[in-house]
């Protein structure tokens, strides 16, 4: 028996449940586990009625310190409160399941709601740019084939295009940013594992479309209609050479905007423009002021002696 209209889950809920087994897609699972609502629709029967179909994203609790695009952690105690969670938990967008709404495959307790809880604010917002990624890395493997983690993706970028990528922020370098920017491409690497696959790293400086009236040293601004229809961009907007990084082009990374994440490339004045400016920071890089001489004594072993102690009286 289906539950009532006011039981049903809403995008954001965390209920318990039996998802289908990829092998038996018709059949309840064999494991209960947290699944995250992101859709509830009807479907209608050939008798009249209506049949209640849900869209889950299974969740699990390992490798919590591994993020892949399209996926959503769960692990403050402020989320976890208000999912209705014992312990972290992380959420793959990407592994979507279609299921029945009934008995057979939620547990509904004795509130009569298999519901636990619903994503706070801050986990919500996370799930909408989680759900962005995986619609893209989804778009990816079905066009492509491409694992979860390829080793060389198509459309390799070269020096001087315009790449759509999560930039790392500066406070957290390890890892991609929570939004997607435009970045001119400075640099390509191939690098090859000891199986002979091959990676494909790639330098890049980072994109804003924020305060363009302010420049600093190394900034590349791009305004005028016909550079910016021609690199791709959209809008104006500046690179910050100064703020130059590497990261591996991997979906970890690299966004799509449309079939490709290469978005335009730069105009032969704009390409020298940008070299000169790169190499006018790493000069500037390059020198280093001249240290002021320590005022302490110098440091000696037990037993030795310096020059500057023989000539104390």
């Amino acid at each position: 028996m289906p539950p009532q209209n006011q039981d049903l889950p809403q995008p954001g809920d965390v209920i318990l449940a039996y998802p289908p087994e990829r092998e038996t897609a018709d059949q309840p699972g064999r494991r209960a586990q947290p699944v995250l609502v992101l859709a509830c629709t009807k479907v209608a029967r050939i008798d009249g009625t209506d049949a209640l179909k849900i869209t889950v994203a299974r969740g699990r609790a390992s490798n919590l310190d591994r993020l892949f695009p399209g996926e959503l952690t769960i692990a403050s105690p402020e989320g976890m409160q208000a999912a209705g969670l014992t312990r972290a938990r992380k959420f793959d967008l990407t592994d979507q399941v279609e299921m029945p709404y009934n008995r057979q495959h939620a547990i509904f307790g004795r509130a009569g709601t298999p519901v636990l809880g619903r994503l706070s604010a801050a986990d919500m917002q996370a799930a909408r740019v989680a759900y962005g990624r995986a619609n893209n890395v989804r778009r990816v493997r079905e066009a492509g084939g491409l694992p979860k983690v390829p080793a060389l993706l198509p459309d390799l970028p070269r020096a001087g295009d315009i790449a759509y990528l999560y930039a790392p922020y500066h406070d957290a370098p390890d890892r991609p940013g929570p939004k997607a920017r435009p970045c001119i491409i400075t640099g390509v690497q191939i690098r090859k594992r000891p199986d002979g696959s091959k990676r494909c790293f790639v330098r890049f400086c980072p994109g804003t479309t924020q305060k363009l009236w302010m420049q600093r040293p190394g900034d590349l601004t791009i305004e005028g209609d016909q550079e910016i229809a021609d690199c791709g961009i959209g809008k104006a907007g500046k690179f910050q050479f100064a703020k130059e990084t590497m990261v591996e082009w991997t979906p970890a990374y690299v966004a799509f905007k449309g079939n490709s994440p290469i978005l335009g490339k730069l105009t032969p004045e704009l390409y020298q423009k940008a070299r000169k400016l790169r190499a006018a920071v790493a000069a500037h890089r390059d020198v280093r002021p001249p240290q002021a001489p320590s005022p302490e004594p110098p440091k000696t072993r037990r037993g030795e002696t310096t020059p500057e102690m023989i000539a104390q009286p």
